[in-house]
């Protein structure tokens, strides 16, 4: 065991060196895509168009906003990672198969991050979020009332893993499209906090809504409606240039 461990050691150092870059200028790659040709003289002539300090931009109803949002999708996207699959084997889908469906939300996940990272290039970040919250909410609300049949289920995890894969991404990116990216790190920092909370906190809230109502179908549809808010709030939300501090 020993040796293997030492052997994954030396393979996976050896592929973070050779591929690893510490910044995206060491490779020739610049922000959004653009061509060094383009930024030359730009960047002396043309200010960032915002650079806000922390302090300055948690003060903003449009950060705030945006936090709640992310407060209640990373509350909903966890949760139901927990309840789903009980909910399932309770109403008479086998824990096996149940269980796959696991691997289907995987993979399309994976897909949601390509698809929705290109619409939220042309349709924009926020666009993004208020599809893909919106489009897990309505996945919440549909595994609630979902029969005991393993194809609808697996068209479920569909649905729900393309939406799941393009929606927490998206909230980090606004951040930077907001407040500029002298500070965006430390920004999403406090936007990670409020996550955290929320990822924390559902779980609590629906495993003692189940151990009150004796069914998971009501946690189900209180996630549905968190992740309304989550829609709702970015749907209100605006960039602080064109929103009341």
């Amino acid at each position: 065991m020993k040796s293997l461990g030492l052997v994954v050691v030396v393979v996976t150092s050896v592929i973070g060196y050779i591929f690893m870059r510490e910044d995206p200028e060491s490779m020739g790659l610049h922000v959004d895509g653009e061509e060094p040709d383009d930024l030359q003289g730009e960047e002396e002539s043309k200010a960032p168009d915002v650079e806000w300090e922390p302090r300055e931009a948690m003060a903003t109803r449009s950060f705030r906003l945006v936090t709640i949002s992310y407060f209640f999708a990373i509350g909903g996207i966890i949760s139901i990672l927990t309840f789903v699959v009980p909910h399932m084997i309770r109403i008479g889908i086998d824990p096996v198969e149940a269980s796959g469906a696991f691997g289907v939300i995987g993979v399309m996940s994976a897909a949601g991050s390509f698809l929705f990272g290109i619409a939220s290039d042309r349709l924009g970040r926020r666009v993004t979020i208020i599809a893909t919250t919106g489009g897990i909410a309505l996945s919440f609300f549909t595994v609630s009332f979902l029969p005991p049949n393993l194809t609808l289920l697996y068209a479920w995890a569909v649905m729900y893993g393309l939406t799941y894969g393009g929606a927490p991404a998206q909230h980090a990116a606004i951040i930077t499209d907001y407040f500029g990216r002298r500070h965006s790190t430390a920004l999403f920092g406090f936007l990670t906090l409020g996550g955290g909370i929320g990822g924390g906190l559902f779980p609590l809230l629906g495993g003692w809504l189940v151990d009150i109502t004796g069914s998971y179908k009501v946690t189900l549809l209180v996630l549905g409606c968190a992740m309304l808010l989550a829609t709702f709030t970015m749907l209100i939300a605006r960039s602080p240039d064109n929103a009341l501090r």
